[in-house]
């Protein structure tokens, strides 16, 4: 059976494989921006930028053939862990098979490329590379605060991506969320089916630390924390004998759990599971611990905090400090002085240090993950 642990982590490797896909792109984009040189006239100018958004067109397009052969073998590797995580007990080899073959998987691959086609790359560099001639012609700023600005602008941007929709959001962020989604997706399938094959309409979700809540939630099930580690029914409301034969009720499961609803229980970036419950079976779960999960038992800078609210505050740094890193190698890139990109680096690592000391919470390094360019590792910018 998987676990919220194992979906967490699942994604790891394919949004390393984003991040140096995007710092190949973003690096060679800001290389191009210092190329351009110094200001001529007009035409000229825009001539230069049309030559270099050509060039940068096709460079992307040999990464992304790349990088879309790699995506699928990372894909294929990451099913065959779920296939053997998810059909223990009573399923066969051939509906083994046809959970490897499923829907899920071609979905993933294509989701996952098309989130690096529709890539911001070329137009970011036009637009910076338009603004640098604005900025330098008009003689308010120097050509080197000019191409500083246009390399901070590119770096802090990133490299978006239109997700899910409408949803723009960096190329790594989309894809750990393709991933994370798709996987427990198809696990949540393969778990309902399991309770037809074995006539059970009870199941039981899964729970875990920081748990997703917010004070005025979208819609009942958005708090992922009240409807968690408890058992439900597929079918309605029914009771159930547990164990130690005391009666519960089951609340029905799509109505309480917002089962296939974005922002509901196997929706976007949600790590819950679950799987058949059988009557007369244990409580993975007992009231007293769902309550310890969701309490402000941690402190945060002399505040009580729950689990969530910790986390969210570690994600913050882990988001700043990916943010200095692209911005320290992107003026590196440029030729420019780096110096205090890094300093202001050091100064959030420094803080996600605090943030983990205080709160006992493991950092995610792969969150702060930017990218090795051309297979290099460069100076002091990588936990």
């Amino acid at each position: 059976m998987i676990t919220p642990r194992w979906l967490s982590a699942a994604s790891d490797e394919m949004m390393r494989l984003y991040a140096d896909l995007e710092d190949a792109i973003k690096t060679d984009m800001c290389r191009r921006m210092a190329r351009l040189g110094r200001i001529s006239d007009s035409t000229r100018w825009q001539a230069k930028i049309l030559d270099e958004a050509g060039r940068l067109t096709g460079d992307i397009a040999k990464q992304l053939a790349k990088y879309d052969r790699r995506t699928q073998k990372a894909v294929a590797v990451l099913f065959k862990v779920l296939v053997t995580k998810n059909t223990r007990g009573p399923l066969s080899a051939n509906q083994r098979q046809l959970l490897a073959a499923a829907t899920g998987y071609k979905d993933l691959v294509t989701d996952l490329s098309n989130i690096t086609k529709t890539s911001s790359a070329v137009t970011d560099f036009v637009n910076a590379a338009t603004n640098l001639y604005m900025q330098t012609a008009s003689g308010g700023f120097s050509y080197q605060d000019a191409l500083k600005d246009a390399v901070d602008g590119m770096a802090a941007k990133g490299l978006h991506t239109i997700a899910y929709g409408t949803r723009e959001m960096s190329v790594e962020a989309a894809a750990r969320m393709c991933v994370l989604t798709t996987l427990n997706q198809t696990a949540a399938e393969q778990s309902i089916q399991n309770a037809q094959d074995t006539e059970t309409n009870l199941v039981m979700v899964s729970a875990h630390e920081g748990a997703r809540h917010t004070d005025k939630p979208a819609n009942p099930w958005s708090n992922h924390d009240e409807w968690q580690g408890k058992v439900y029914c597929l079918s309605g409301v029914r009771t159930f004998i547990d164990s130690d034969g005391q009666e519960h009720t089951a609340q029905d499961f799509y109505a309480v759990t917002g089962y296939g609803e974005v922002d509901g229980l196997c929706g976007i970036n949600c790590r819950h599971t679950f799987w058949p419950y059988y009557e007369g079976g244990s409580l993975r779960y007992d009231d007293e611990e769902l309550k310890e999960y969701r309490a402000k038992n941690l402190e945060l800078d002399g505040k009580k905090v729950s689990r969530y609210e910790a986390e969210q505050e570690l994600r913050k740094t882990e988001r700043m400090i990916r943010g200095w890193k692209r911005r320290a190698e992107c003026e590196s890139a440029a030729g420019l002085d780096d110096t205090a990109a890094r300093m202001r680096l050091g100064l959030w690592q420094a803080r996600r240090t605090s943030v983990c000391d205080q709160t006992g919470i493991s950092p995610d390094y792969a969150r702060e993950y930017i990218g090795v360019p051309d297979g290099k590792q460069p100076r002091g910018i990588r936990p």
